[in-house]
């Protein structure tokens, strides 16, 4: 599918299709490929519903059509057992083609379920000298994590006789090299390949993959001598964004601070000082006076820039976190409100205040729903929007909702240690003491929740609620 829809062009010779006299063939084909042409964009879960109304007329569906109606289907958090169903229907009538099996391999890899990955892959992967070396590399990667050691060095090999020129080989190369300890090697072997020879390259694609695969020390020393050395765009952010990843809270807002204003629209600026400031609340910071004289420096930036530009939401919602990060719950939702009253669908603005209605003083929960609600169905069913949904009908005891609207989040992200948390919290609350100290611990022990992760005003619940595990 991906490899034929390629934008309007091809939507217009698709639809021209369904109304000439071409075989009923060459129609399904048309209806599946404009149906996840109309999906297969950021704001795809918009337009899902009429992408299955037009795949229903392909009638009875076959197995691709099966296939395709899964794919759309899991766009939508709340229906991936529906999802499921259907591709796993689809497979009981015919084995995928190479598209379908990478389409279903990141269905399944989301899923958790990367055995099933491997197992389409593996399949897909028996056309001979057919197969594209990006279906071998991801064959690679989950036989890897499966701890499937031979089978992944045969692929290895297989994927470097057949492309040895690749940029999916030398990664899949690198990746070997790093696991085994020989990350400097895995750093020369990428930066030699001849597609990143180009600082621009390196910066978009050596940097990022490097992070990925551990290489970190590497991964930073290359991009601090391309920020010294060139002036390709983004460098400065790309490092802000790098600090912030790994867990280098005063480093990234240092760095932040530090973007050259003629360089950076403010908007970026302060989208990046909003998150490198996020995840560092004062209350969570060992050096309190450090902290301070940085969000001192942020709040000048800040001031001045909003004195030119007072109704620019990116810098209202930078307001509202810093105030939020110092503990001014009150300052921080006037902020939020500003933004959210000049644009509704401001997603970090509108989040934060619904969050913050819920976990404040003064809790309106209806409220925060309500804004929740609105936002989801702009900015689609995204894993932290659905958390804070859970918690506002967490909020009102509708037990049943919330753990519906949090499923929905951690079938997307089902290792975020936070989400866990909340699930105990529904748990709890729904009179399941069992199954709270079961995501409880699942949480902390096995995810590594520490207090100081979450936002300060849960502090005391988390603190409560880990005394009471195991006193039911």
């Amino acid at each position: 599918w991906a490899g034929t829809y390629s934008g309007e062009d091809a939507a217009l010779q698709y639809r021209a299709i369904l109304t000439s006299n071409a075989s009923d063939g060459l129609k399904r084909k048309a209806r599946r490929e404009l149906a996840w042409g109309m999906i297969a964009r950021p704001n795809g879960l918009v337009h899902q519903k009429a992408a299955l109304e037009l795949l229903a007329g392909n009638s009875p569906p076959s197995p691709d059509d099966l296939r395709m109606q899964g794919l759309i289907v899991s766009l939508d958090p709340y229906h991936r057992i529906d999802a499921r169903k259907l591709i796993e229907e689809a497979a009981t009538l015919s084995a995928p083609s190479q598209d379908d099996a990478l389409k279903l391999t990141d269905f399944y890899m989301k899923d958790s379920n990367m055995a099933k990955a491997e197992e389409v892959l593996r399949e897909a992967a028996r056309g001979g000298s057919t197969v594209p070396a990006g279906l071998l590399a991801l064959l690679h990667q989950a036989q890897q994590k499966l701890g499937k050691e031979l089978d992944a060095k045969s692929t290895l090999e297989r994927l470097t006789a057949m492309a040895p020129t690749s940029w999916a080989t030398a990664v899949e190369q690198a990746r070997v090299m790093a696991a085994r300890g020989d990350k400097a090697e895995a750093a020369k072997l990428l930066m030699a390949h001849p597609d990143t020879s180009e600082p621009v390259a390196r910066l978009r694609l050596v940097v990022p993959t490097l992070s990925n695969l551990g290489c970190t020390a590497e991964a930073e020393s290359l991009l601090n001598t391309l920020i010294e050395t060139t002036r390709v765009p983004g460098r400065h952010s790309t490092k802000v964004m790098f600090l912030a990843r790994h867990d280098r809270g005063m480093e990234a807002l240092d760095a932040a601070i530090a973007l050259p204003d003629g360089e950076y629209p403010a908007a970026l600026k302060a989208r990046l000082l909003t998150d490198a400031i996020l995840p560092m609340p004062r209350l969570a910071t060992p050096d309190r006076g450090r902290w301070d004289a940085k969000i001192d420096a942020a709040t000048a930036w800040l001031q001045a820039a909003l004195t030119k530009s007072p109704k620019d939401v990116a810098l209202l919602t930078l307001q509202g976190v810093i105030a939020d990060a110092r503990g001014d719950t009150a300052a921080a939702i006037a902020a939020f409100e500003t933004a959210v009253a000049i644009d509704p669908n401001t997603e970090s603005a509108a989040n934060a205040l619904a969050y913050l209605l819920l976990v404040g003083t003064t809790p309106d929960a209806g409220r925060a729903e309500k804004i929740m609600t609105e936002l989801i169905v702009t900015a689609g069913p995204k894993p932290a929007l659905l958390d804070t949904l859970a918690l506002a009908r967490l909020v009102q005891g509708r037990t049943k909702e919330a753990a519906r609207d949090l499923d929905a989040a951690m079938a997307q992200m089902p290792y975020k240690p936070a989400y866990w948390f909340r699930m105990a919290q529904i748990k709890e609350k729904a009179s399941d003491l069992q199954g709270r100290d079961l995501a409880m611990l699942r949480a902390v022990n096995q995810l590594g929740l520490k207090k100081d992760t979450l936002h300060p005003l849960e502090w005391p619940a988390f603190e409560k609620m880990l005394a009471s595990v195991g006193k039911q």
